[in-house]
Parts: C-alpha cells; sequence; structure tokens
C-alpha cells in the first residue's frame, strides 16, 4: 500500500484528535513468517523480582529500576524476549539458591573471574562475555531463545550477542523478516523488534518505521488528548501510546519521552533498606520487595544503594 501524503508534523498531531532466508545454520530459530517463537511474556512483577534475586546473587546494577529497564529496552525491544524470560523464570524459579540462579544467567554457580582483556566468542551457540560489573566469565545460550551467537566490534574491543548469528557488513544491508528488521552491526546479524515499539518492517532499505501517515522530519511531541508520543520514524508517523509501554508511563511535555508517572520519588534514587524490605522507585512510584518472601534473606545496604541478601556461593 502506497502512503503518498506528506502531512507536517502540527498537521498530524492535529489528526490526531480526530475520530477515527537463508538456511538453518545461519538463521535463528523462528516461525516461518519471520516472527519470533512463542513465548509466554513475563508480567512486568516477574521481571521485578528477577532483577531483585539476580542482584542478591552478586549480579549487579546501579539500581533495580535500571535492570527492569534493559528487560524491556535491550532484550525485548531487541528481538531477546523469549531467551531472557526464559533465563528470568528459571533465576524465579531457583528462590533463593544463588548457585542456580547465577547458573541461569549463563555463570558458574563459583564464577570464573574476568577482567578487560578478556576475548569475548561464540562457542556451542553459547556467547561468552565478561560481565563489566561483576567481572564475572558469562555464557549466555542463545539457542534457548531460539537465536544464534555472532561476535561484533564494540567501542574499542568485540562483543559477543545473540541474535542472527555472523554477517558480513559489506554484503549485508539489513532486511525485514515478519515483524522485525535484520541488521549486519559490525560483525554480527542484530534484531530490531519493531512491534515491540510499535513501529513496522515493510522496507529492507529503511528498517522499522512508522505506522501512520507519511510525514517531514521532525522531533517527538507529546499529544496530550491520548497519552501518545508522536513522532516522525523513517518517514511516517509513529504514535505511540505511553500507557502501554512496559511500567506505568505518561508522555512528558519537556522531554517527549514516555517516562514514569509516579512522583512519590525520583529515578536519581538509590535503592534502601526499610526493614528487612528493599525499597526502590520504579517509574516515579516507591515500592517495598520483601526479600525474605523471595527466599532471600533480609535487605542489606551496600556502597551506593541496597539490595536484598542472600546465601553467597563461593
Amino acid at each position: 500500500m502506497i502512503r503518498a501524503r506528506v502531512l507536517s508534523f502540527a498537521a498530524v498531531i492535529a489528526v490526531a484528535a480526530l475520530p477515527g532466508c537463508s538456511d538453518d545454520s545461519t538463521t535463528p530459530n523462528t516461525k516461518k513468517d519471520g516472527g519470533e517463537l512463542e513465548v509466554k511474556p513475563l508480567t512486568y512483577d516477574e521481571v521485578v523480582v528477577a532483577c531483585a534475586r539476580e542482584a542478591a546473587c552478586g549480579v549487579k546494577r546501579a539500581r533495580l529500576a535500571d535492570c527492569v529497564d534493559n528487560y524491556y529496552r535491550r532484550y525485548v525491544w531487541f528481538g531477546q524476549e523469549m531467551l531472557w524470560s526464559s533465563i528470568y523464570r528459571c533465576v524465579n524459579d531457583a528462590k533463593g539458591d544463588c548457585g542456580v540462579i547465577r547458573e541461569c544467567l549463563g555463570f558458574k554457580s563459583k564464577p570464573d573471574s574476568c577482567d578487560k582483556n578478556y576475548e569475548p566468542h561464540c562457542e556451542n551457540g553459547r556467547a561468552y562475555n565478561c560481565d563489566i560489573d561483576a567481572r564475572w566469565v558469562q555464557a549466555v545460550d542463545c539457542k534457548r531463545g531460539g537465536l544464534l551467537c555472532g561476535v561484533k566490534a564494540a567501542g574499542t574491543g568485540k562483543q559477543a550477542v545473540c541474535g542472527g548469528g555472523p554477517c558480513d557488513p559489506t554484503t549485508f544491508r539489513g532486511e525485514c523478516r515478519g515483524k522485525r528488521y535484520f541488521q549486519c552491526s559490525s560483525g554480527a546479524l542484530e534484531i530490531d523488534d519493531c512491534v515491540a515499539r510499535q513501529l513496522q518492517c515493510r522496507d529492507d532499505s529503511v528498517g522499522c518505521e512508522g505506522t501512520g501517515e507519511s510525514c517531514l522530519p521532525a522531533g517527538p511531541q507529546c499529544d496530550a488528548r491520548n497519552n501518545n508520543l508522536v513522532a516522525c520514524v523513517e518517514g511516517y508517523v509513529m504514535r505511540r501510546k505511553c500507557s502501554d509501554v512496559f511500567g506505568k508511563k505518561t508522555c512528558v511535555a519537556g522531554s517527549a519521552k514516555c517516562r514514569g508517572n509516579g512522583t512519590e520519588c525520583s529515578a536519581s534514587d538509590f535503592d534502601a533498606c526499610d526493614g528487612d524490605k528493599l525499597k526502590v522507585c520504579l517509574d516515579g512510584y516507591s515500592r517495598l520487595i520483601d526479600c525474605p518472601g523471595l527466599g532471600l534473606l533480609k535487605c542489606e545496604p551496600t556502597t551506593y544503594g541496597a539490595t536484598c541478601g542472600a546465601e553467597q556461593v563461593y
């Protein structure tokens, strides 16, 4: 379908108010239409408690909210939802057993240490990297998410990633496979899940694009009437309903982004202990996580914040 009518961005906002392939060795395990294999998505709460368990067992991020954001913005949006849903279900099934939790995440129960000189690589379908925070060797099994391992250039080094496998950037430009866009990123095929970001994949030369009318390039704006973030993405209008984004989001006019709609706390607040419970800030709302109720030990202060405690395995 050709959409030839080009609208200015102001017109787009106004209109919104009206009614209205390769072989098995190089192709990840997907459905026939190119979409990702069926997987029951994790609930938001399942992601939150998995992040609490992960941090308790030594795989820490600055804040629990950072781990939650990573799940959606790095994993779900970029074709790894099945993989990390499987990993985090394994983490939650392990309750408070750090040995099992670490193995779910791709570490050994007593992890091998590593440093900046570690060489990322692929081996037997696993992506081997050095976790820069824990300084432990991590081997993520890409196959459990129907994906392939590839190594790409990253900054001054390399990174092993789960996606579409290795590629040659001089010959592979990018293509739509079903609702996802596969592009060669410095030697490894990365997957952009267009639908997860409320976009579509229609043109191999473009990638993910808006689903609405044709538009002229312009920065994002908020349409407060229906809590939409409106932007011109690759020549077509994107209307991202912030309330459908993970967590509790609203479109913030000053930043023109979907951000947490709560006012109880700030995203810059560090996690803290409230008795045995872990107090975190998610989308501007304070939330208490019952550490003992998750099979973990009582909350423990750390140098920068706090985590639930756990019986460590060393």
